[in-house]
């Protein structure tokens, strides 16, 4: 697949060795005069999507509305396998080592 990223480094080593290959100064001045706008061309186009993600992320998270959300919690002191019933059957032993550990 061919992406941005692949079409610069090929150009970059296009430009490296455009001076190598032996070409008239003319042709080795035209070369080198596209390779520098196809390199100018992407560069611009990369930070141009870039910079339009980062401000739909931005925009999106202006947008978002909070709601209050109120979640019942379980006691410190049960334990995950218990049913929601085995939880607060026994309210008083909760209260107990609830007041135990706030006092240590």
């Amino acid at each position: 697949m061919i992406t941005r990223n692949r079409i610069l480094f090929v150009l970059g080593v296009w430009v490296l060795l455009i001076p190598f290959l032996g070409f008239p100064s003319p042709y080795k001045s035209f070369f080198m005069i596209v390779s520098g706008l196809a390199i100018i061309v992407l560069a611009f186009l990369y930070a141009r999507d870039k910079r339009m993600v980062e401000s739909t992320d931005t925009a999106a998270t202006k947008r978002e509305v909070v709601t209050e959300v109120y979640s019942e919690s379980y006691p410190i002191f049960t334990k995950p396998e218990m049913t929601t019933e085995e939880r607060y059957t026994n309210l008083e032993e909760i209260r107990r080592q609830s007041a135990g550990t706030r006092t240590q």
